[in-house]
């Protein structure tokens, strides 16, 4: 090829680049925009959020002995159990100082720190969207599905704690993957530290945590990245012994600490949870894509894709299974359990469906180049393809408005979004 072709190549891909880069802070804007605009419009707020708060208010006013003391009052009494346990001491830990900076042990204080989480994971999805697409527009792509999701959307609004709970999984991922690819061994240790965090946070956390870490120290054990692999575990040892200890302090012991985490998921069989987290696969699945039908749709059909690669060449660092394999993990273990279909417990696979989302419009743009051969002509049918695309995220972020902000929707359970 002549030295002058390569060097225009090089300065389209340069532009192209930047060009990128400024659509990702554009979409990294609108989102934060779209995000604190509902901040202050919810009316009335959940009792979980009224309980995250005071246990925040508590830990912040009296220190970590008042953790000690709701944890008592929990034991003493199990129809507590209905409400989230002090043993989610990482988040009330972050809830408590987000009360600090605002000065409000309110639920506002809550979906502040929400509503920072959902920006945070917005922006990660543009650098996990460039990791795995491996092209800028699988970055732009990225923040495009989840800039309007309308369940993104939802949970940034509330101080549930799902929005950093997703933070937390995003930025686990992350780390995974640069440690997989052969970087320095403190994106393993990282990886181990965040996971041995997980008990800390939620109980959702430590699915996706044993995941991921079989699936790095797979990748690290045939990879032969030996000092990385002893990173991962022996972080994950330390970290994860750290929380325990500590947990088991809060609780009082390693054999109560278990009973609470047992009971948080026996309170699942509550009359709320059988009457609103129950129903049929099908009201499950068409409930979602009634709920997020752009990232559903582009989203399942980017999981088709990356696993049917996977099928035809199976590989340990193919990134794209490992985000399918999370979203598969979540959607679909409220088929297989009782009274937990609730899309708050989704949390942890909307980025990663996002990610995926990307895949399948690049494939379409890549299979657009191959069947239109006029360069013309595809460039027109690309425009036409993002302006749909455009559309489709307003109509999104107009289903968010309609469904979730004008009913001031308590809950993101089945029942509540899709009645009987």
């Amino acid at each position: 090829m002549p030295q002058g072709t390569k060097r225009l190549m090089s300065d389209r891909d340069k532009a192209a680049f930047q060009i990128a880069v400024l659509a990702c802070l554009w979409l990294l804007a609108a989102g934060a925009i779209a995000r604190f605009a509902d901040l202050a419009g919810v009316s009335v707020r959940s009792p979980d959020e009224w309980t995250y708060s005071a246990q925040a208010a508590a830990l912040l006013n009296r220190g970590p002995a008042a953790l000690s003391e709701i944890a008592a009052r929990y034991s003493a009494d199990p129809a507590m159990f209905a409400h989230p346990s002090p043993v989610r001491a990482a988040f009330l830990g972050a809830l408590a100082a987000m009360q600090a900076v605002t000065r409000d042990s309110s639920p506002y204080a809550g979906a502040v720190l929400s509503c920072l989480s959902s920006i945070g994971v917005l922006a990660l999805a543009g650098w996990l969207g460039l990791e795995i697409g491996a092209t800028p527009l699988a970055a732009v792509l990225a923040m495009l599905f989840l800039v309007a999701s309308p369940l993104e959307l939802a949970m940034a609004r509330r101080a549930w704690g799902d929005s950093f709970l997703e933070l937390w999984g995003m930025a686990l991922i992350l780390v995974s993957i640069r440690a997989a690819r052969g970087g320095p061994w403190p994106w393993a240790a990282a990886a181990g530290a965040l996971a041995g965090l997980s008990l800390a946070i939620k109980e959702l956390a430590m699915l996706e945590s044993a995941l991921l870490c079989a699936l790095l120290a797979l990748s690290l054990f045939i990879g032969r990245q030996r000092t990385a692999l002893y990173a991962l575990i022996g972080t994950l040892v330390v970290v994860g012994a750290l929380v325990l200890a500590g947990l088991a302090a809060i609780t009082g012991g390693i054999v109560e600490y278990l009973r609470f985490l047992s009971a948080n998921f026996a309170h699942l069989s509550t009359d709320y949870a059988i009457a609103y987290q129950s129903g049929a696969p099908g009201e499950w699945l068409g409930a979602f894509w009634s709920s997020d039908p752009l990232l559903a749709s582009f989203g399942l059909a980017g999981m088709a894709i990356v696993l049917a690669r996977f099928a035809r060449r199976p590989r340990i660092d193919d990134f794209g299974v490992w985000l399918a394999l999370i979203a598969l993990c979540f959607l679909s273990a409220p088929l297989f359990t009782s009274n937990k279909m609730n899309y708050r417990f989704i949390c942890l696979a909307l980025g990663p469906l996002a990610i995926l989302s990307a895949v399948a419009a690049v494939e379409v743009e890549r299979r657009l180049e191959r069947w239109v051969r006029d360069e013309e002509a595809r460039r027109w049918v690309a425009g036409l393809a993002l302006v749909a695309l455009l559309v489709a995220v307003q109509i999104n972020f107009h289903l968010f408005q309609r469904r979730f902000v004008a009913t001031d929707l308590q809950d993101l359970s089945l029942r509540m979004i899709w009645p009987r």
